[in-house]
C-alpha cells in the first residue's frame, strides 16, 4: 500500500496541530519533530532531546517490544533547526511502516526549492514510500511550504487565510476555486483538498477528519528499526484502550514518564 502525506497548513490557533494530533492518535508508530513543544502532543509519552537520546530509545524499543510506538523529539533552541531536523530525518529513516510528523517545518528549511530542504528530509519525502514511512507536515503559511511537499501530498488541510501571497500559491497548486473558498472560511474551519481535486470544509474538531487523512486500511506494523532487527510484525490498532499506565523495568532515561 501506498503511503500518505499529508500537510497541514494555518496560523497559530487556528486548529492545525490539532487535526494533525488526531491523525496521529489514530495510528501507531509515531514520531514527532517538535521545536517549540506544542501541548497539542502531551498525550506523547516519550520524549527526546538529543539524538543520543533517539537512539536510546531505538534500543529500549528492541529490548521492551511495547505495544505503543512512539517519540515527540524537542531538540536544544539553540540548535540549527536545519541540522536538528536533518538528524531526526536520518533516525527516522532506520524504521519503516511509521508516521512521521514535522511541525513548522518550513522553520528547518532554508528555501522553498528541493535544495532548500535537509536532505534526509527530502529523502523521507521523495523514497519514503519504499518504507512505508507515512508523512504529515505542518506549517503557518502555505506559500512558505518547501514545493516538494506541497507536490507530493495525498491531503491538503488549509485554514482560513486572507494573505494575498498565500492565496496566489494555492491557486497554483489547488486551483482558483478551493484557494477562494479558504479565503471566505472562518477562523477555525479548513478545507480538506484530496488528489481528486475534489474538496471538503471541516472544523478543526471535526471527529472524522482523521478518517479522512489516515490509511484506509490497517497494515501490519513493522515498527521496530529495520537496520537493527530482523522485520517484526506488529498490528495497528484504530482504539487503544488503556487501564492505567506503570513504569516499566528498562523505560529510557528520554522518556522521564511512564511508557504506555
Amino acid at each position: 500500500m501506498q503511503n500518505k502525506i499529508v500537510l497541514v497548513v494555518g496560523f497559530r490557533g487556528s486548529g492545525k496541530s490539532t487535526v494533525a494530533s488526531s491523525i496521529l492518535k489514530a495510528n501507531n508508530g509515531i514520531f514527532l519533530f517538535d521545536p517549540h513543544f506544542d501541548p497539542a502532543y502531551s498525550w506523547i509519552r516519550n520524549t527526546a532531546r538529543t539524538v543520543e537520546q533517539l537512539n536510546d530509545y531505538s534500543r529500549w524499543q528492541r529490548e521492551a517490544r511495547p505495544k505503543r510506538i512512539g517519540l515527540r523529539y524537542v531538540p536544544d533552541g539553540r540548535l540549527d533547526p536545519y541540522n536538528a531536523l536533518e538528524e531526526f530525518c536520518a533516525w527516522v529513516w532506520t524504521w519503516r511502516n511509521i508516521w512521521l510528523c514535522v511541525e513548522e517545518v518550513a522553520e528547518s528549511c532554508r528555501s522553498v526549492s528541493s535544495v532548500g530542504m535537509p536532505s534526509e528530509l527530502r529523502r523521507a519525502v521523495s523514497q519514503g514510500r519504499h518504507k512505508l514511512i507515512n508523512q504529515i507536515y505542518c506549517g503557518l503559511r502555505y506559500g512558505e511550504i518547501p514545493r516538494p511537499i506541497s507536490a507530493g501530498t495525498d491531503v491538503q488541510i488549509i485554514f482560513a487565510t486572507r494573505e494575498p501571497g498565500d492565496l496566489d500559491a494555492m491557486r497554483t497548486r489547488v486551483g482558483s476555486e478551493a484557494a477562494e473558498k479558504v479565503s471566505e472560511l472562518e477562523r477555525h474551519s479548513a478545507l480538506i483538498f484530496f488528489p481528486d481535486r475534489s474538496f471538503q470544509i471541516i472544523g478543526s474538531r471535526d471527529p472524522g477528519v482523521a478518517e479522512h487523512s489516515r490509511q484506509s486500511e490497517p497494515r501490519d506494523a513493522d515498527c521496530r528499526a529495520s537496520s537493527l532487527l530482523p522485520a517484526a510484525r506488529m498490528g495497528h490498532r484504530r482504539r487503544v484502550r488503556r487501564r492505567g499506565c506503570q513504569r516499566r523495568k528498562g523505560t529510557p532515561a528520554a522518556t522521564g514518564q511512564n511508557a504506555c
